[in-house]
């Protein structure tokens, strides 16, 4: 594997480079201020509801739930909390003992989106599992550890591809949420037709054929289907389901049928991609060759995202609860 592009944590070193003082979370009513105070220490704060402006001379920072910020010490500071209602928000303080480390953080409020692209959001929320009261004895050295690779997280920004690639028009993410609507209601992928995709997107379709050629490259019956055989790839790398299972999961009507869309985008047919990918030979899951992948190719990565989460929502909101 190619070395990183920042210093990896050495999760085999003696010493932390952060040790956590203490956290939890704080709740203020319509209107509360706190400050001036001086931050001795580092803190970390993000908003779970409510809001914020935190101020610190000139510089002034808008909290609002699904932001993370990160305060260095300094001079005074202050936050002033919504007045439209109740705030709630976590807390972190701690300290920095790696030179190095706060050096390439800097003197100055660091602020990032907890999207759900990276593990931010996670992160955060397991550091508030761990506060004392709440956690294990030992919180401080789990808490120092997650702490470390949040902030490397932090100062290495969104993963690639994210969330830039994920801004799309209004009319696709609107044709990608019929699309896993109709997945998701028919059990399986299958085609959803260009006057529905239009529909939903409220336009035209000659109009969203252009949305879509000016974004992807493709149209958009086009560039779902791409997404769909790259179902098809997955299952065939990594499942022992015959070709017609796999057609039938993936709303094929037939095998010949997927086999000459898979081997037209592809480039080979469906045994042989899955021989090449090790899943028949190797009892599934193998990669013993790069395999394509038309969906990085033709620039569709944010769009099979979107309707994943699409479908995953979906879902999730028609899931009963969990029975003993």
């Amino acid at each position: 594997m190619p070395p990183a592009a920042t210093a990896p944590l050495d999760h085999h070193r003696d010493e932390s480079r952060v040790t956590v003082l203490f956290g939890g979370l704080a709740d203020y009513p319509p209107g509360a201020s706190f400050g001036p105070r001086r931050l001795a220490e580092w803190e970390l704060v993000w908003v779970l509801s409510g809001g914020a402006e935190w101020r610190r001379g000139p510089v002034r920072v808008g909290l609002e739930p699904g932001r993370l910020l990160l305060l260095p010490p300094g001079p005074p500071d202050v936050f002033d909390w919504s007045r439209h209602g109740p705030t709630r928000h976590g807390y972190l303080h701690f300290r920095i003992t790696d030179p190095d480390l706060a050096g390439r953080i800097g003197p100055r409020p660091l602020l990032r989106e907890l999207t759900d692209h990276d593990p931010l959001r996670a992160l955060a929320q397991y550091l508030l599992a761990l506060t004392p009261g709440s956690g294990p004895s030992e919180w401080p050295e789990r808490a120092g550890r997650a702490l470390e690779l949040l902030l490397e997280i932090m100062l290495d920004g969104p993963l690639p591809g994210t969330p830039e690639d994920l801004r799309l028009p209004a009319p696709v993410l609107d044709a990608a949420e019929a699309v896993a609507a109709q997945w998701c209601r028919d059990g399986s992928p299958g085609v959803v037709r260009l006057e529905q995709l239009a529909a939903a997107a409220g336009l035209s379709e000659r109009q969203l054929g252009r949305v879509f050629r000016q974004r992807f490259g493709e149209g958009p019956v086009k560039a779902f289907e791409v997404v769909r055989l790259s179902r098809v790839a997955e299952l065939l790398a990594r499942s022992n389901l015959t070709l017609a299972a796999v057609a039938h999961s993936c709303g094929y009507a037939s095998p010949y049928h997927l086999s000459r869309r898979f081997r037209a985008e592809y480039g080979v047919p469906p045994r042989e991609y899955r021989l090449r990918a090790g899943g028949e030979d190797a009892g599934g899951g193998g990669a013993s060759s790069v395999r394509p992948d038309p969906v990085a190719g033709r620039g569709l990565t944010a769009l099979a995202r979107v309707v994943a989460q699409a479908e995953d929502r979906r879902r999730g909101s028609t899931a009963g609860p969990a029975t003993s």
